[in-house]
């Protein structure tokens, strides 16, 4: 080859090809690994994040500020940042952590820390289709739940931090009430456990929508085996009796659960009972037995049983004799079969009694109220024990006159449980005598009368005496006690009763100064 008039070889053309190129050596070759890295935000003093790339390579990090990983990764080759342990009670994460590495240092992953939160929520029932309710938590965070299930607030809240969930706007309607920890402090896990009941009370039916309708039902419903309630009303009905503010006679009625009511029964016809005011009771066959305070061969009252279909049958009629008048309370089925109430007049002393009433109609007194220190007029129902025995109370008497807890065998043997008792207006019932002696100087108090009657009602007392300021007083469950010498007047003396360490009255004996 002749260039310019001079011989080039091949050897000498690919030496100045090569120079072309860059060849020979003349410049340093590029670098083939870079390093990954970024910054750290947001840690907590104190707090520690880690972070691992690609799966392996760890860098502990303690504060805010760049990191960067030892481990160098090629050109060419992908790097991948993640969390692998975060702070307490922080969570991070990283952005922009992932690639493929380029000719240059990875210096842009951030990682961003935030404190950890936990969300507040629970659960609603009761609320009716198509209402909602608004609850706000610590006043606010408003969250509209408009079926029944779980919520949650949209705004959880940091460890330690106080939450206090409220009602802020109730259902059409209805009442919603928090229940189950509304409140509290955030601990290490979501809260959960938030209650919200939203009870619905509708009106199945209201008496007195016409003329002959029932009306003021004094008793509750009872549930029968149809599925139906059936109860009764102490007036109303078309049959008119002047008994107070109830005109009627009452009647006995069906209420299907949508609230369309059936009289099946009017009261007061004829030799009919009148006005009941006791709850039903239901036997296995599904017939109703209950009581009525009037009417009957007597005008004292009725037992009867009530079929299904609105057949009645007077079992039994008071007023003969030593029997029981004007039952108030209900019926109740006792396990040999028998029926178990109670009279609020009538019985030997005319205060009550407690009779049986066989399915056949055959009636016994088996208690008549009104013997010293026993109840009088009970009116509420019985209950019998799994002992058998049947328990009640009496509105009045006792110890005290104001009423009893008593247990009755069915063989008719009575046990007063309890007397009750207002020591603030019966305390000079216990009372007997009190005096003061000169020689030696002491005072002596007895309470002979009750003092029985006042253990049994839990009492117990001191007997007290005081001079001038001072005073000296002695616990006692006995009759009577005897005070330590006084040695100088004036004297008052007086009976403080106690319950439980706490004294409930004081009266004093003397409304003056007993001088010596």
């Amino acid at each position: 080859m002749k260039i310019t008039g001079r011989c080039v070889t091949w050897p000498m053309l690919a030496a100045l090809l090569l120079a072309a190129c860059g060849g020979g050596g003349g410049s340093a070759s590029p670098p083939s690994k870079y390093t990954v890295g970024g910054t750290v935000t947001g840690l907590s003093p104190g707090n520690v994040v880690t972070l691992q790339d690609n799966g392996g390579d760890t860098r502990s990090v303690s504060s805010n500020a760049s990191f960067t990983f030892a481990t160098a990764i090629a050109f060419g080759s992908a790097y991948s940042v993640s969390v692998s342990g975060q702070p307490t009670e922080q969570i991070c994460t990283v952005n922009a952590g992932s690639g493929t590495m380029g000719a240059a240092n990875v210096t842009n992953i951030q990682v961003n820390c935030v404190v950890k939160t936990y969300t507040i929520g629970g659960t609603v029932s009761g609320l009716q289709p198509g209402d909602s309710v608004v609850l706000l938590d610590n006043g606010g965070d408003a969250a509209t739940v408009s079926s029944n299930g779980a919520f949650t607030f949209a705004t959880g809240l940091i460890k330690g931090a106080a939450y206090n969930v409220t009602v802020g706007t109730q259902p059409s309607g209805q009442n919603c009430f928090v229940f189950g920890s509304g409140s509290g402090t955030v601990a290490t896990s979501n809260v959960t456990n938030v209650v919200v009941q939203c009870p619905f009370v509708r009106t199945l039916y209201t008496f007195g929508f016409t003329a002959e309708d029932g009306s003021g039902p004094e008793a509750g419903v009872v549930l029968g085996s149809d599925g139906n309630l059936y109860g009764v009303t102490a007036g109303g009905g078309p049959n008119w009796v002047n008994t107070g503010n109830n005109l009627g006679a009452g009647i006995f009625f069906k209420l299907t659960p949508a609230g369309a009511e059936t009289v099946t029964w009017n009261f007061g016809a004829g030799m009919d009972g009148q006005n009941p005011s006791g709850d039903l009771a239901v036997d296995a066959g599904g017939n109703f037995y209950g009581t009525t305070t009037a009417g009957g061969l007597y005008g004292d009252g009725t037992v009867f049983k009530m079929t299904p279909t609105g057949q009645e049958t007077v079992l039994w009629n008071f007023g003969s004799g030593t029997d029981g008048q004007q039952p108030f309370g209900s019926v109740v089925l006792g396990q040999d079969g028998n029926l178990y109430g109670t009279t609020t007049a009538g019985g030997t002393y005319g205060l009550g009694t407690v009779f049986r009433l066989t399915p056949a109609g055959v009636e016994s007194v088996l208690w008549s109220f009104g013997a010293t220190g026993d109840g009088q007029a009970p009116k509420n129902r019985l209950i019998q024990g799994s002992d058998g025995n049947l328990y009640g109370t009496t509105e009045s008497g006792g110890a005290f006159g104001y009423g009893t807890v008593y247990e009755l065998t069915l063989a008719g043997a009575e046990t007063v449980l309890y007397s009750f008792a207002d020591p603030a207006t019966t305390v000079s019932q216990f009372i007997s005598s009190a005096e003061i002696q000169r020689q030696p100087v002491f005072a002596t108090m007895t309470a002979l009368s009750n003092a029985a009657a006042m253990t049994s009602a839990g009492l117990t007392w001191n007997f007290f005496g005081r001079i001038g300021a001072r005073s000296r007083a002695r616990e006692s469950a006995a009759p009577s006690a005897r005070l330590a010498s006084f040695r100088s007047p004036p004297m008052r003396l007086g009976l403080q009763i106690v319950r439980d360490r706490n004294p409930i009255s004081l009266t004093a004996l003397s409304t003056s100064p007993l001088v010596l």
